[in-house]
């Protein structure tokens, strides 16, 4: 791989920018090592893969994987990943947002992982209106990567408990996007989405946006899930 970028560094002996922004990934990936590819069907967890692995031979601009511009896509991956290896969540966030808009699938993992960056923005942001904005991007991160990884009833689940959290008030969307989550994942929902389905239905005729049969509709579908899985766990 090594001899490969050294040949692609000669054939760009004329173009100063490219032949630094080769020998920057060059860099990235000898430092870079193993990261997170989370190519599971499951819950969110990652395989571990070698950056290298992802460079291959000819940077082939027609793979998908890498979008239209995989120098860029290689270089800010390896410098978002080991950003947050080091738990520098707020360094990382520019890397990541490079690699979320030039090639989304390159690994799920940077969806998985974008999720604790989004939040750490979130977090950090002064003024509400900014966070409001974090939030909005959080939600839009789990849209896009129902777009380019599916999995929508799990996604959509994790997408309504995070709306809550960052939202307390925000019963009636979080009642619909989880709805939504369980009748698509049905006896495999987790536990908390589950929790938060009935929360929000309670919280909703306690405020008399709801009818009293909303509870028990809810009830019986969230008892349905857990009876299964005391049965078959």
């Amino acid at each position: 791989m090594v001899h490969t970028l050294q040949v692609r560094l000669n054939n760009l002996k004329n173009n100063t920018k490219m032949k630094k922004l080769v020998l920057t990934v060059l860099s990235s990936v000898m430092l870079a090592g193993l990261v997170f590819s989370g190519n599971n069907k499951g819950a969110d967890s990652g395989d571990k893969t070698c950056i290298a692995c992802l460079v291959n031979a000819s940077f082939p601009d027609n793979d998908p994987k890498f979008g239209s511009d995989s120098l860029n896509c290689v270089k800010n991956f390896s410098l978002y990943s080991e950003f947050f290896k080091q738990k520098n969540y707020k360094d990382a966030y520019t890397p990541w947002k490079e690699v979320i808009q030039i090639c989304p699938l390159i690994s799920k993992n940077v969806f998985i992982r974008g999720v604790t960056l989004v939040k750490f923005q979130i977090k950090s942001r002064p003024t509400q209106p900014e966070k409001l904005a974090m939030i909005d991007t959080l939600m839009w991160l789990y849209d896009l990567r129902i777009k380019y990884w599916g999995q929508e009833g799990y996604v959509l689940g994790r997408k309504g408990v995070d709306l809550l959290e960052c939202k307390p008030k925000a019963f009636q969307e979080t009642y619909d996007i989880l709805k939504k989550s369980i009748e698509l994942y049905g006896d495999s929902t987790e536990a908390d989405v589950a929790y938060t389905f009935m929360r929000c239905a309670v919280e909703l005729v306690k405020a008399g946006k709801a009818e009293k049969n909303l509870v028990m509709d809810t009830y019986d579908l969230t008892m349905g899930i857990v009876d299964h899985n005391i049965q078959y766990n």
